[in-house]
C-alpha cells in the first residue's frame, strides 16, 4: 500500500459516494450502490486492469502492484456502499425515530 494507492482510493471513494447520492436521492435511480453488489466499482477495476496497466507497465516505475489495486478497489467499494441507499436510509430512519418516537415512512420513501 503506497500514498498514490491512497489518495487514488480517496479520489474514487468521494467520487462514488456522491455520484451514489446523487443517483439515490435526486435521480430516483435504481439503488445499485447500496442494495446490490457496487458494480461501478468493479467496473473501474477492470477498466483500470485492461486500460491503464497496460499504459503504465511501459512506463515501469509507475506500475502499480496487486496491493495498490486491492488498496484501491477496497476504498472504491466503501465510497460505493457507505453513502448509497442502504446506509442513508438506516441513518435518516434512526434520526426520524429519535425526533418522533415513531416508525413510520419517513419523508424519503417514495410513493
Amino acid at each position: 500500500m503506497t500514498v498514490r494507492a491512497v489518495l487514488i482510493g480517496l479520489l474514487l471513494w468521494v467520487v462514488l459516494a456522491s455520484l451514489g447520492y446523487v443517483n439515490d436521492t435526486w435521480l430516483f435511480l435504481s439503488y445499485i450502490g447500496g442494495d446490490l453488489v457496487p458494480t461501478h466499482a468493479f467496473g473501474l477495476l477492470i477498466l483500470g486492469l485492461l486500460i491503464v496497466a497496460p499504459l503504465f507497465r511501459w512506463i515501469r516505475r509507475w506500475a502499480f502492484t496487486g496491493g495498490e489495486w486491492v488498496t484501491i478497489l477496497g476504498m472504491s467499494l466503501m465510497g460505493s456502499v457507505l453513502a448509497g441507499s442502504g446506509l442513508f436510509w438506516a441513518a435518516v430512519g434512526g434520526i426520524y425515530y429519535i425526533v418522533t418516537g415513531q416508525l413510520g415512512e419517513t419523508f424519503l420513501v417514495r410513493k
